[in-house]
């Protein structure tokens, strides 16, 4: 028997979902960073522009990182959804292999012989 791909579409999809979920994971934290992450304000100390350094830090630091959380999780959610329609076209394509072998034994006899 030649060399081929050979593919386990459950495993595919299970891998899909994996991705699925740690999409929501990444979701999910990227909303929490802001309470989670976030200093106190007396971090930055009491110079008379120290609030204005929380206020950008706040603002601007975090937003980036939950942005980035965002795009990662985005990236998941591509890469998820081309495992599934991976998964799918393999076992579409086993279906139609296990139909045509079928088709190929009953033409020549089935169990008659």
């Amino acid at each position: 028997m030649g060399q081929g791909i050979h593919a386990d579409p459950p495993l595919i999809a299970d891998l899909a979902e994996r991705s699925t979920q740690t999409a929501m994971q990444l979701v999910d934290g990227a909303a929490n960073l802001s309470r989670d992450a976030t200093v106190e304000p007396q971090v930055f100390g009491n110079s008379v522009v120290a609030p204005e350094v929380y206020q950008a830090y706040a603002e601007g630091v975090m937003r980036s990182a939950e942005r980035a959380l965002a795009n990662i999780a985005g990236v998941y959610e591509v890469d998820a959804d081309d495992l599934f329609t991976t998964a799918f076209a393999y076992q579409q394509g086993d279906r139609e292999a296990a139909r045509k072998i079928f088709d190929a034994w009953v033409n020549d006899g089935g169990l008659s012989r």
